[in-house]
């Protein structure tokens, strides 16, 4: 708990005495004492927290305003000026992005960085703050790709890259790395995007968050399965193993690399077999249309490289 609340803090300025340089470890943060520590966290968890509670309700008040009232809105009104309300519209963004309507989540994503932008790092923390800029980057590095806009995605990555580290929150740091292996592996660069989706995993595992993990798993080996079956059969097996709910996007990638791996290794009976097992599974995950396209897809993928 110690080492977590000293990590914390490290992004609040106020907290840090002046950094010593050493050629032979990596410099570390001095704080005048634990217990300012103690109090910087203390504050900023309750801030946060409290405000999150509020956004929905803030939200709804503005969410029919074009955005150029939104905007004014900001400078206009104090209460509009919370980290809580930020984090909540990008989650609003996300679901805009998802559904195809980039041009309403990039409009979120904007309105989410102008009230971060009146956010006091004394009030706050500054490694909050940062972890909010990487997030909002994040998913603007997103809406862009589903847009198929790769330089915009582009741009918003590198911008990510630069604050990537600033922050403390694992998990949007693995949000991170999960988007820009799926821009990577969108650009044709295989081995980078299976770095990335590799170093994800690392940080799900560092988080025990073991269902985050089988997912980053499944990740890479989709990526890896393209130039290194080996590999990417292993990682397969064991992201299979490590899902913990029926999210059919994750399962099914999953099935499909390992099926995909096993033909490539001259092992199509056993690719047929797994399908076979999971065809339950993948009949729950899959209705209609949808469901036959994808089990003739793999059928068909069987039966073409049968030995």
């Amino acid at each position: 708990m110690r080492r977590w609340l000293t990590i914390f803090s490290a992004g609040a300025a106020s907290a840090m005495h002046e950094r010593k340089k050493s050629s032979e470890s990596p410099v570390i943060p001095k704080f005048e004492s634990s217990n300012q520590a103690l109090t910087v966290f203390l504050r900023e968890s309750a801030v946060l927290k409290d405000e999150k509670g509020k956004a929905a309700a803030s939200w709804a008040r503005i969410a029919d305003l074009g955005e150029k009232q939104r905007l004014e809105g900001i400078l206009r009104r104090r209460g509009l000026r919370k980290y809580g309300l930020a984090v909540y519209v990008l989650d609003e963004a996300e679901s805009f992005g998802t559904r195809g309507r980039g041009a309403k989540a990039a409009e979120l994503v904007r309105f989410s960085a102008a009230v971060s932008g009146c956010l006091l790092a004394r009030i706050y923390g500054a490694a909050p703050l940062a972890d909010l800029q990487l997030r909002q980057e994040t998913v603007l590095c997103q809406i862009k790709r589903l847009d198929l806009d790769f330089v915009g995605a582009l741009a918003a990555l590198r911008r990510a890259e630069r604050v990537k580290d600033c922050g403390i929150a694992p998990a949007e740091r693995a949000r991170f790395f999960r988007v820009k292996a799926s821009l990577l592996f969108d650009l044709g660069d295989l081995e980078a995007a299976a770095k990335a989706a590799s170093e994800r995993r690392r940080l799900h595992e560092e988080m025990f968050d073991f269902h985050g993990k089988g997912k980053a798993l499944l990740q890479e080996a989709s990526i890896a399965r393209l130039f290194d079956p080996r590999t990417a059969l292993d990682l397969a097996e064991e992201g299979l193993k490590l899902l913990s709910g029926p999210e059919s996007k994750p399962l099914l990638s999953g099935i499909f690399s390992k099926c995909d791996c096993l033909i490539k290794l001259g092992r199509a009976p056993e690719a047929e077999r797994l399908l076979s097992s999971r065809r339950d599974q993948i009949r729950q995950l899959c209705y209609g249309a949808r469901q036959a396209s994808l089990l003739s897809r793999f059928w068909h993928h069987i039966e073409r490289n049968r030995t």
